[in-house]
């Protein structure tokens, strides 16, 4: 089924809305837009007169219009600059508000804030119960109709102006939560990013991301959480946001576990240790993969101890590693890296490559073996003088000493 028919079925309601949703849906995703039609001052207009006269039909309207927000269009039109015509645009036929909608989208360029106080005021008349728009009464940013805020929020994010869209979604009051999300489509049966897909997120600021989980605009996504783990202490708010959302960690995507992805990345590449603490609460109570204990080190030159400390109370081994052997042909596979090397370190090891004194310390304190060899046969103390960690050497050396004697 094409995607558009698939999105008109999800966005079902009063034909106006379902038709604002799908423009600025067909523009968010990158659908195909014909370029080629005339974009002639005036012409939102000519064209919401011609859909209403039956002279377009409604993929021409949507084509002619969106013409106007594709990288390659023509200079703006001058009267596309006056707010004002934005609420004559919306009383022509039953596409009006739709083209005042998208020719919105081009009122945010440069520094001049969208969403100013006559913005909005323009933008409340745009509904279709305009006529008992009273002007007198003061209107603010949580009254609006979720799908003027949703216009507005993707003008400011393809504008590059990532800033205004969180600010709109943390608006005090907030604005509702709308009941059919544009940016919910994505990672949905509509438009499917796959499990674990980061690319179509990547479309957004993290920071808009996690305003709008916040805010209830945007269902926690497996997808999105993972966004969230992978690209560091940046997006540890965005995580934050998907567990306080209730994200269920114990689906099952591709075979995997979404905790255990989560921890992989939080382990790795998180330095907040309540994350780790919350997704262990919400993960059933099994065996986890050991060489987490060992990611929590691998990019870590100092700290990390809690985050041990927390896996080793769910049961980690504190010496594992991997000792099966290797053969030459795999060794030299430039494919497969040295992935096959990594997995053969304990977490110990890894500190002590690193450099981190106190993973070290506190490693040796929970009864890590510090003889214990790598795959090439060498200790922790080898690989820290190796890399001229010189105080480690004294650590594990002070450690060695008692188990010499023995």
């Amino acid at each position: 089924m094409p995607i558009i028919s698939k999105i008109l079925q999800l966005v079902r309601g009063r034909p106006t809305r379902s038709a604002n949703l799908l423009a600025i849906t067909k523009f968010t995703f990158n659908l195909p837009v014909d370029t080629s039609l005339p974009t002639s001052p005036g012409c939102f207009e000519a064209c919401a007169n011609e859909y209403h006269a039956g002279q377009l039909s409604y993929q021409q309207f949507l084509d002619a219009t969106l013409a106007h927000l594709a990288p390659t269009s023509p200079a703006r039109h001058p009267e596309d600059g006056n707010l004002a015509n934005l609420v004559k645009l919306s009383t022509c036929g039953s596409m009006g508000p739709v083209a005042a909608a998208i020719k919105l989208c081009m009122l945010s360029d440069g520094d001049q804030p969208v969403l100013s106080q006559d913005t909005i005021d323009l933008l409340h008349a745009m509904q279709p119960s305009a006529d008992s728009f009273d002007r007198r009464l003061p209107t603010t940013l949580a009254a609006l109709p979720s799908l003027h805020l949703q216009v507005a929020i993707l003008a400011a994010l393809c504008r590059e102006m990532p800033t205004l869209a969180v600010e709109v979604l943390s608006a005090d009051p907030p604005p509702a939560p709308p009941e059919q999300s544009l940016f919910n489509l994505l990672d949905s049966a509509v438009c499917p990013v796959g499990p674990f897909g980061r690319g179509a997120f990547i479309k957004f600021p993290v920071d808009f991301w996690t305003a709008a989980v916040k805010a209830g605009w945007v269902a926690a996504s497996p997808s999105l959480a993972e966004l969230g783990a992978g690209v560091g202490p940046h997006g540890g708010p965005l995580l934050h946001a998907h567990l306080d959302a209730g994200l269920d960690v114990t689906l099952v995507l591709n075979d995997l576990f979404v905790y255990d992805r989560l921890l992989y990345d939080v382990t790795e590449k998180q330095d907040d240790p309540s994350l780790l603490r919350d997704i262990l609460a919400r993960a059933p109570r099994k065996k986890l993969n050991p060489c987490l204990l060992r990611l929590v080190v691998s990019q870590r030159e100092a700290g990390g101890v809690e985050m041990l400390a927390m896996l080793l109370d769910h049961g980690l081994n504190i010496n594992y590693r991997d000792k099966k052997q290797v053969s030459l042909r795999d060794q030299h596979d430039p494919w497969a890296g040295d992935y096959w090397y990594q997995e053969s370190l304990t977490a110990l090891h890894m500190a002590a490559k690193k450099g981190n004194k106190d993973a070290v310390s506190f490693l040796i304190s929970r009864g890590a073996r510090v003889n214990e060899p790598e795959f090439y046969g060498r200790t922790a103390r080898d690989l820290a003088l190796s890399a001229g960690h010189h105080e480690v050497v004294e650590i594990l050396d002070q450690a060695a000493k008692p188990r010499d004697h023995k």
